[in-house]
């Protein structure tokens, strides 16, 4: 078996030889264990880490968005994503309050590491304890709420290529009000778009001097203007148009047919992130009522601006023999071309409606969260906490340039849409009169409401072996409103459904939801070094009815080295709103048969039938103290079964073709020209995922400087899934993921080193594989600058080696980006002055 470094992969060829010896060594150390900053505590019963404010400030990264779900392209900052971020099955908590996933990353962007005290990572099951399908454990951003004083921060983050450029400002002030304490900040964030013209690995490259062999282009998609034909049961390829305009390639075997297409370099002026600008404010208060309990408020309110801009509409249009168009192409065909099309009962355009211009889409998000809540002493022994919630999220996108396929068909129908070629039409007058017709503008409004209130008490009891029983239970009630609208008009106004608009992933829907929940949790010593914790919840939804959570973890203190603790959990978790209540969508696809490739039309949406889900999750460790180092080793497994899902049109046609039956809500009609599969989301999706989560942290000092080290690595060994019962192995997930850190701290001075890689990871369409990705940052801080006692700066280099994406081998065009990769080298620059 190759070890874990060959399947991490070792650094590119231009590193230093002492990077490669230090990521040698640093893995034999990860073969051991791995751990986050003041990592696994042995005390607790399940695993629990912390990445503290010296952490956060030295990763250079401006937002937790950035920070926590999108480096190191599936390493996630040393957090286990395959547990912690896959599916939706993370909780995401701000000062313990739970932020729905909807609109989520935005949630997070309107967080800047300055307002955060810490980030504590719960892996493992935390669906008794917080529920909300906290399945794969729970982030918990806590804000700063005990500060003194005022701080004025100011940030750039600059790629050293072009587009990515960040900028973020904030004020924090601290103090007494009265005999209470408030704290409030406000900040402002904006963040450039990239471009992908701006990346060399990604812009548009082909062969200016001819045809370009379709697997060999990049950036460049084969729906400009090919035509796809049947000969003798083969798919065959052909140009249409002189394919001379702005942006059209000639292509050789264009996708999976065989001759030429005349292609579209989609790159040249699509961007892989857009722009944003973020202004917010958080603020917190607590103030005593007597002497056993106190009032607080937590407040958060941020506005968000994005924009967008991609490519124009593709469509595959499909014309039969005696249809006007049908002719039409043939005749063009056959006077430029040796293609006789004539053969084919059907044909196939891909083509790009470049004259519509591109796509852009203006997003404009606000969001507040506002928790009131008395806390204090009940009685002797007895504490509580109640509180009242209201968030609220709205969303609002314009569309522009968007295409209707319908519109577009009736004017190429009509020969006034010039489909040979839209960019210098026979007749321009006629031909932009139907891009007027045909083009739409989309206005999406969107919210998230979510209204709670609960009570929880909490003590130390029944006294046992000179230790207590902790316990805790509590109540709440919530009211959730998911609204969801997509209006998309066309020139005159007229109203057209979400299907009939092309290439745009719309999901609307209206739906709501009532719960009312009880949990407890007791931690009972039952010798004087082992201790068992029970948890329950029981929720009661308006909508699906009755759910329950078990959990049950141990601890046991063998010595003062070593800990030994587990947990399990099990399970009902109910469907997400959205999968209820989603309007039907209807879209083209294929699938395969003994007679070819078929067109079927299939439709998905909302299923109002949907039950709740089973899930089982088992956790096994370890903590133990090696000198400086404290190690934690945790092996987890998540399955889950009945999952709503919406299954391929292949894996219907496949389930029928077998014999086996298919669910409640699944309706095919195959005795009609195109054949018609309906399937909404329904309870056929199962997953498994196992694994192994290492961490180790060591700190020691000398008579130069105090070190720290932490390293974190998550090895998968299984991870599967698939519908009707077939599981299949997962693609895109990497087995292997690196997160490390070495700092040294002399005087006012903090050095850093973060370590990054992950290994190679299949591809879900070639049957090849990604290379491993390794980046480097180097960060440094100075406290007291230039003497000035209450000035912080802090600057550094995200990946040194200026390392791109992982690039498919055999497919220059694929490649997996994360925030490292897609930035390149870059430079940032805090400062922080305080008094």
């Amino acid at each position: 078996m190759p070890s874990f470094v060959e399947r991490v992969g070792s650094l590119p060829p231009r590193s230093l030889k002492p990077f490669r010896t230090f990521i040698l060594n640093l893995a034999i150390l990860a073969g051991l264990a791995t751990g986050n900053s003041h990592s696994a505590d042995a005390d607790d019963t399940r695993p629990t880490y912390v990445v503290d404010r010296e952490e956060l400030e030295l990763s250079g990264i401006p937002n937790v968005w950035h920070l926590l779900r999108t480096r190191g392209g599936g390493n996630i900052y040393g957090i286990n994503s395959v547990t912690a971020l896959g599916g939706f099955t993370t909780v995401f908590l701000v000062n313990g309050r739970v932020v729905p996933n909807v609109h989520l990353g935005y949630t997070l962007e309107s967080l800047p590491v300055s307002a955060i005290e810490r980030i504590e990572i719960l892996p493992g099951s935390r669906a008794a304890t917080i529920g909300d399908r906290s399945l794969g454990g729970a982030i918990n951003i806590v804000l700063r709420s005990d500060f003194e004083g005022t701080e004025i921060r100011t940030g750039i983050v600059r790629p050293r290529q072009k587009g990515g450029d960040s900028d973020h400002v904030s004020l924090l002030w601290g103090g007494s009000i009265g005999d209470g304490h408030l704290v409030i900040g406000v900040d402002r964030f904006s963040d450039q778009e990239v471009l992908k013209a701006d990346r060399e690995w990604s812009r548009s490259e082909y062969n200016r001097n001819g045809p370009t062999r379709y697997t060999d282009a990049v950036g460049v998609s084969a729906l400009g203007n090919t035509v796809l034909y049947l000969q003798e049961g083969e798919l065959k390829s052909a140009s249409l148009g002189d394919c001379t305009g702005e942006g059209y390639v000639p292509l050789l075997n264009p996708g999976r047919a065989t001759g030429t297409g005349c292609g579209f370099a989609y790159s040249d002026i699509a961007w892989h992130t857009g722009s944003i600008e973020r202004d917010g404010v958080f603020a917190s208060f607590e103030h005593p009522l007597g002497d056993d309990k106190e009032f607080y408020l937590d407040a958060r309110y941020a506005r968000i601006g994005a924009f967008l801009r991609w490519a124009p509409s593709p469509d595959r249009l499909l014309f039969g023999p005696g249809d006007t168009v049908f002719e039409t192409i043939k005749d063009w065909l056959d006077q430029n071309s040796d293609v006789d099309i004539s053969v084919s009962p059907v044909i196939q355009v891909g083509h790009r409606f470049a004259s519509h211009g591109n796509r852009e889409w203006t997003d404009t998000i606000t969001e507040h969260d506002i928790t009131l809540g008395l806390r204090g002493e009940l009685a002797a022994g007895i504490e509580y906490d109640a509180f009242v919630r209201d968030y609220r999220q709205t969303y609002r996108e314009l569309g522009i340039s968007l295409v209707s396929g319908s519109l577009a068909r009736v004017q190429i129908g009509a020969e006034k849409y010039d489909v040979i070629d839209p960019l210098s039409p026979e007749d321009p007058t006629t031909h932009e009169a139907s891009v007027l017709a045909s083009s739409v503008v989309e206005n999406q409004t969107a919210s998230t409401i979510r209204r709670s209130a609960g009570i929880t008490f909490s003590g130390s009891h029944l006294s046992l072996l000179d230790r207590q029983a902790d316990w805790s239970m509590g109540f709440e009630a919530e009211y959730r409103d998911f609204h969801n609208t997509l209006d998309y008009r066309d020139a005159t106004d007229n109203q057209l459904q979400e299907s009939d608009v092309l290439g745009d992933p719309g999901l609307p829907g209206v739906g709501e939801r009532r719960r009312l929940s009880g949990f407890s949790e007791v931690t009972v010593p039952v010798t004087a070094n082992w201790d068992i914790a029970l948890a329950g919840r029981l929720n009661n939804f308006s909508d699906v009815g009755t759910t329950r959570t078990h959990e049950v973890a141990t601890r046991y203190r063998v010595n003062d080295r070593l800990t030994l603790r587990g947990s399990a959990s099990r399970g009902e978790v109910a469907p997400a709103i959205y999968t209820m209540n989603a309007d039907e969508f209807v879209f083209n696809t294929y699938i395969r048969t003994s007679l070819g490739r078929v067109l079927v039309v299939q439709s998905a949406g909302g299923n109002p039938r949907l039950r709740p889900f089973d899930t089982k999750n088992t956790n096994l460790g370890l903590v133990t103290t090696l000198g400086p180092f404290e190690i934690s080793i945790d092996r987890f497994r998540i399955d889950h079964s009945g999952q709503p899902g919406v299954p391929t049109a292949q894996a219907i046609f496949n389930r029928i073709w077998s014999g086996g039956g298919l669910p409640d809500g699944i309706a095919v009609n195959f005795d009609q020209p195109t054949p018609r599969i309906d399937s909404p989301w329904v309870n056929v999706r199962n997953s498994t995922r196992s694994g192994i989560d290492t961490r180790m942290h060591a700190a020691w000092s000398s008579g130069f400087a105090d070190y720290s080290i932490d390293t974190r690595w998550v090895r998968v060994t299984d991870s599967r899934s698939g519908t009707f019962g077939i599981l299949v192995e997962d693609d895109l997930v990497p087995r292997d993921r690196l997160n490390a850190i070495i700092r040294a701290r002399k005087g006012n001075l903090t050095a850093s080193w973060t370590v990054n890689a992950v290994s190679r990871l299949k591809s879900g369409i070639y049957d090849d594989e990604y290379p491993s990705w390794t980046g480097h940052d180097l960060a440094l801080s100075w406290r007291n600058t230039f003497g000035l006692d209450s000035l912080v700066l802090t600057g550094g280099v995200l990946n040194v080696t200026d390392n791109g994406p992982p690039i498919l081998p055999s497919a220059p065009r694929q490649f997996s980006t994360s925030y490292d990769s897609l930035l390149g080298r870059t430079l940032f620059l805090t400062t922080k002055i305080a008094w």
